[in-house]
């Protein structure tokens, strides 16, 4: 099956809203959206898509995430999720790392952002 979202307009709003939920959202039930796989990969496939279209706006655009840690509220985002889910505790260190990176996705995090997670800090 194929959807197609070709109008800039669209992709515009798509990309807001998914890092709206990913990042921003404190609604409860958004960390089943947060933390899927899916929604960091089409984060990042949207933006790459409107890569053209910022550069035309600004020419000093960088089409890269970087570091999550470099944008504190987005972090803050994360932590929010993570303090949403009911069953953190039995889950694995494997699990919650995993987790805590699908949260994390488009953007990297750095080893010791992830291990203060790990002891809920």
């Amino acid at each position: 099956m194929a959807f197609i979202v070709d109008k800039t307009a669209e992709l515009i709003f798509l990309q807001k809203a998914l890092s709206f939920i990913k990042f921003q959202s404190e609604d409860y039930e958004a960390r089943y959206l947060a933390v899927s796989p899916y929604s960091g990969d089409l984060l990042k496939r949207v933006t790459t898509e409107l890569n053209d279209y910022y550069k035309g706006i600004r020419s000093d655009y960088q089409p890269q995430f970087g570091r999550i840690e470099a944008v504190p509220h987005y972090l803050a985002g994360l932590r929010t999720h993570l303090s949403h889910i009911d069953n953190w505790s039995t889950l694995t260190e494997d699990v919650q790392k995993a987790v805590i990176l699908d949260l994390a996705a488009p953007f990297t995090i750095d080893q010791q952002t992830i291990d203060q997670l790990l002891q809920g800090a």
